[in-house]
């Protein structure tokens, strides 16, 4: 199956900017703090928080079925989150395992959707 490879331009510009300070909140509940969040601005779209996995509890992270495609970063895969109350969060999180050469610097990092969590820059 081919897909379409897309490089970040005047016309869709990315820039990563590391070593953020952000917190994430789900389900009422601070799930972290993290000191080297990378921020990955992306055209028109709002900014995205990108954190090391070694940054939550893994036991709370549940592998999902669910993949997406983006031409400027690559197939994502998703994470559900268990929260501490036994409800689970479906596919709130994403990454990129093996992101596209221009935005290398997020590669197995989480992201939030935050309509879902709240990410807070510190």
């Amino acid at each position: 199956m081919s897909r379409t490879v897309l490089q970040p331009g005047p016309d869709h510009p990315i820039t990563l900017k590391p070593g953020a300070t952000v917190r994430v909140e789900l389900g009422g509940t601070v799930i972290t703090e993290a000191a080297d969040a990378i921020l990955l601005s992306e055209a028109r779209y709002p900014v995205v928080a990108y954190i090391d996995p070694d940054a939550f509890d893994a036991t709370r992270l549940i592998a999902s079925d669910r993949r997406s495609w983006c031409p400027y970063k690559g197939e994502a895969d998703y994470f559900s989150w268990a929260l501490v109350n036994g409800e689970v969060v479906e596919d709130v999180i994403w990454r990129y395992a093996d992101p596209h050469p221009a935005v290398a610097g997020i590669k197995g990092r989480l992201a939030f959707y935050t309509n879902r969590a709240t990410v807070t820059a510190l």
